[in-house]
Order: structure tokens, then C-alpha cells, then sequence
């Protein structure tokens, strides 16, 4: 099994490398790059959500965006709309990977439209983003 490719409940990174370096005998800067090459690539997640996207909300439009250079900078990797609802998702890998000044500045402007956008890195949170977009 592929290391952090199973969802984990109340994920801590920090918590997650000083395990990991405990139970390998290095250091958690050692331990993070150990985890970052030997966890699944962000493509490996996109895939993952929306498939579990699209059996848990079968009538839903799910789409995977891909920025071109007509492309606005920040815009979630995966666009939802359910129930006329839309949900941005933008997808990280479990460690090592960061939200960007303008993925959350878009985020932001998501939310002020009346949209619904977080950053999600389990099908599992992806489904819960979706399912907190009914309660707006």
C-alpha cells in the first residue's frame, strides 16, 4: 500500500513526520523527505476524489481543471456543482504541499460569491466539503 494513500481523521503533518521519524531512527527532516518521494503524487488524489465524487453524487458535474496560459492563477483543481451549489476543490498531497497566496485569495472570492471551496487531500473530506455546501 502506497504511504498516506488511505484517508486519515484529524491528519496532523507534524505529528504524522515525528511518528514516522521515531519509528525509522532519523531525523524529521530526513523523515518528511522519506515520506514526500514515497507518497502518491497529487495526480494520484485528484483521481481518487473525483471518482468517489462521482459515485457519491452520481447527477453532480464534476470536472478536472487544467490551467493553460489563458488560465486564471489560484482556481481549484476540481470544480463541483451539485444541486446548483459549486464547490471548488483544490487538492494537496498529505505532506509537503502548501496553499498558495492565490489559491487562497480565489478561495476567498469563492466563498464572498456564495460558493463553497477548501482544499482537500482524502475523498473523504472532498464528500464532506460537499456535503457542508448544502448548509450555506
Amino acid at each position: 500500500m502506497l504511504i498516506l494513500s488511505r484517508y486519515i481523521e484529524n491528519f496532523d503533518e507534524a505529528e504524522f513526520i515525528s511518528d514516522y521519524a521515531k519509528k525509522h531512527k532519523v531525523t524529521k527532516t530526513e523523515a518528511r523527505k522519506r515520506i514526500i518521494s514515497e507518497e502518491p503524487k497529487e495526480k494520484y488524489f485528484q483521481e481518487h476524489i473525483i471518482k468517489a465524487i462521482r459515485r457519491e453524487f452520481p447527477e453532480a458535474l464534476v470536472v478536472k481543471l487544467t490551467l493553460s496560459m489563458y488560465s486564471q492563477a489560484g482556481i481549484p483543481d476540481i470544480m463541483v456543482i451539485h444541486d446548483g451549489r459549486y464547490v471548488g476543490i483544490e487538492v494537496k498531497r498529505p505532506i509537503g504541499s502548501r496553499v498558495s497566496e492565490l489559491q487562497r485569495r480565489c478561495m476567498d472570492a469563492i466563498h464572498k460569491a456564495g460558493g463553497t471551496a477548501g482544499v482537500c487531500r482524502w475523498p473523504e473530506e472532498a464528500i464532506a466539503l460537499i456535503h457542508s455546501s448544502e448548509e450555506r
